[in-house]
């Protein structure tokens, strides 16, 4: 009988091994501990115990220092647990510091002139309280409040009605008066920390949506063929439409209006950035002026041109007043044989090269890597530009472009892409920005008369389309437009910084880590020295 509950006694400890080793592996499938966890590795851990045991020979001092081993070894673990409870300290190990505000979001923050209120539905209120204290954290004058609401209800409008779980009121109190944001912030609310970070950008852009002095106004020119932000149906609907891009800066706070300006003649005083998108018309003598009229007062000019599809240029009127202005835009095709080699036709070149030296385009290079384009034409700076405006090429092709006449394209791509000797090919500029330096900006800041204009020119129309728009494609344009709009800490969020942040980690991490920590390191140490110690003991 002995025997046979000496060999049972052995088989304790393999069967809380496979507990422990069952706990550890349903909490990292799971991504959370849970209490089926704690109870199997609480089990586990009892049996394992087991091994340590003498059923033939026992000594009451031998099963004290066991008991009080064991002892001190939970007791330091529920001691470390309490101390990390109290005192939490996160470090952000996810890729790219998902988990962290980014810089441009804490430079922001740390510039509030009134006091924000984030007003957070939910039935929970962990991570989401962590996650918003990031926020509280970069100013004080940011407040947040977490209301269930089935314990307040007022949240229901009517009896019976469902209230709308998840979502973040953001509110600004200027002058004494509170003035709210009508889009509420809406989140998944699965408790899962990583899942809330992509409610940064909205919650920002909300922020700045009651906390700006006016309203941001784009006017996109109507007519001649131009491309539209209305949504449209039928035939190259979405080759013909940018309603996708338009809405998103809707979404950011932009408010988006058409302007006939062959029937108004005049650009409104309101206008922040004025869009004449792909036009294969040429524009009117008097819309030329007006254009002209708006520049000269400083405004701000989004345009985007493809390569003429007539023998004779069609946008001439155009064309000259972008050359009054030191840029030269050419109505020809650009051909670019590296993208033909690696599997693009050379009519759509690829674009690989960004500025770093530019607002728009710096830190693309790695984070887009490539632009696709569709036929495109290109842009040079006039040998004499007008004194003050600085010039930045945004996009370049590679080393084996040139440029191919349409008025002797013949449509025969063989044809057309045989290239020209190597001294005749270079880089071509595709798109650039013109601007005043920021010195001479700066100083004519308050002072009278003309002031210097900001142009940005695209030599491609399409790429901001509903059948073309990507996530490359949505980043460089509203860069261009925050750019024009001379608010440029309204840029797409970048992944922030290493700095020294507290650091969040993913629920999987969280969890892995934990279980390292927690549970398998101690658990190791702890039977690892007590097997050696009994071992050596059995063999004396």
């Amino acid at each position: 009988m002995v025997s046979l509950f000496g060999k049972l006694l052995k088989l304790l400890p393999v069967a809380g091994a496979l507990l422990l080793l069952t706990a550890v592996g349903r909490s990292l499938h799971q991504g959370v501990m849970d209490q089926v966890s704690l109870t199997l590795i609480v089990l586990g851990f009892v049996l394992f115990l087991a091994m340590f045991l003498k059923v033939e020979s026992a000594s009451l001092r031998y099963y004290l220092n066991l008991s009080v081993v064991t002892a001190l070894t939970l007791g330091n673990l529920s001691l470390i647990y309490l101390i990390a409870q109290n005192h939490p300290g996160r470090w952000d190990l996810t890729s790219n510091n998902r988990l962290s505000l980014s810089q441009q979001t804490r430079d922001l923050l740390g510039h509030l002139r009134y006091p924000i209120k984030l007003r957070v539905t939910s039935v929970k209120n962990e991570p989401i309280s962590s996650y918003l204290n990031l926020f509280a954290q970069a100013n004080d004058r940011v407040t947040f409040e977490i209301v269930n609401p089935y314990k307040d209800l007022s949240l229901f409008s009517e009896p019976g009605e469902e209230a709308r779980l998840n979502t973040i009121e953001v509110s600004a109190t200027i002058d004494g008066q509170e003035i709210k944001n009508p889009d509420k912030v809406a989140f998944k609310g699965e408790g899962d920390l990583s899942s809330l970070s992509i409610l940064e950008e909205p919650i920002v852009n909300a922020i700045m949506a009651v906390t700006r002095d006016k309203a941001t106004r784009l006017y996109v020119v109507d007519g001649r063929g131009s491309k539209t932000p209305q949504r449209l149906t039928g035939d190259n609907a979405e080759k013909r439409s940018f309603s996708t891009f338009s809405e998103e800066l809707v979404k950011r706070s932009i408010d988006v209006r058409l302007l006939m300006l062959q029937v108004d003649k005049m650009v409104p005083d309101d206008c922040d950035v004025l869009v004449i998108a792909g036009p294969t018309e040429d524009l009117a003598i008097s819309e030329v002026e007006a254009v002209a009229e708006y520049l000269n007062r400083g405004g701000s000019l989004l345009v985007l041109l493809d390569p003429t599809e007539n023998l004779m240029d069609s946008r001439q009127r155009l064309r000259f007043l972008l050359a009054t202005y030191g840029l030269n835009v050419s109505p020809d095709l650009l051909c670019d044989a590296a993208s033909h080699k690696e599997g693009f036709t050379g009519l759509a070149p690829v674009i690989r090269e960004f500025s770093p030296y530019h607002p728009i385009t710096e830190n693309l290079q790695g984070a887009v890597g490539q632009l696709p384009l569709e036929k495109v034409c290109t842009a040079t700076q006039a040998e004499q530009t007008p004194p003050g405006l600085k010039f930045w090429p945004l996009l370049q092709s590679t080393e084996k472009s040139w440029i191919v006449s349409l008025r002797d394209f013949q449509y025969d791509r063989n044809k057309s892409l045989a290239p020209p000797p190597e001294k005749e090919m270079s880089k071509r500029v595709v798109a650039m920005a013109v601007g005043p330096e920021k010195k001479q900006e700066s100083e004519l800041t308050g002072q009278s008369g003309p002031r210097l204009p900001r142009i940005v020119f695209f030599g491609d129309s399409d790429f901001l389309t509903n059948a073309q728009l990507a996530i490359p494609q949505m980043t460089l344009g509203y860069r261009a437009v925050t750019w024009l709009t001379q608010q440029e800490d309204l840029f797409n969020l970048k992944p922030p910084t290493l700095e020294s942040q507290p650091i969040s980690l993913e629920r999987k991490q969280h969890t892995l880590l934990s279980m390292f920590s927690v549970v398998i390191l101690p658990f190791s140490i702890f039977f690892g020295g007590l097997a050696y110690t009994t071992l050596r003991r059995r063999k004396r």
